[in-house]
């Protein structure tokens, strides 16, 4: 919107709304983003998922960009997402992770 551009530009917050903002954002690809910048090792340029196992009924709970090209997403049982690509690399969740970037990322 104009108030916010003109808040990037150097405004005041004085020139905020007086209404509440909702900011909407895709972090779809979030698990994923945390778990390669968090230092485990694979290629950002072959297709990755972040799943809660490998058995059957174990779900996708992220895929990046390049898995998506596949057709794979969240919520997707694993072994759906291996007979879409066979080569995808399933990274197991991991919540001390994800929790240390949220942390970090509200300071």
């Amino acid at each position: 919107s104009r108030k916010l551009r003109m808040l990037a530009d150097g405004g005041s917050e004085g020139d905020l709304p007086d209404h509440p903002l909702v900011f909407h954002i895709d972090v779809d690809c979030f698990f994923v983003s945390v778990a390669v910048g968090g230092g485990i090792k694979c290629r950002e340029d072959r297709p990755i998922a972040v799943a809660s196992g490998r058995s059957d009924t174990s779900e996708v709970c992220s895929a990046n960009y390049t898995a998506r090209g596949f057709g794979i997403c969240a919520n997707m049982f694993v072994k759906e997402a291996l007979t879409r690509c066979p080569e995808l690399q399933i990274i197991p969740t991991s919540p001390e992770l994800f929790e240390r970037f949220a942390q970090t990322s509200r300071a």
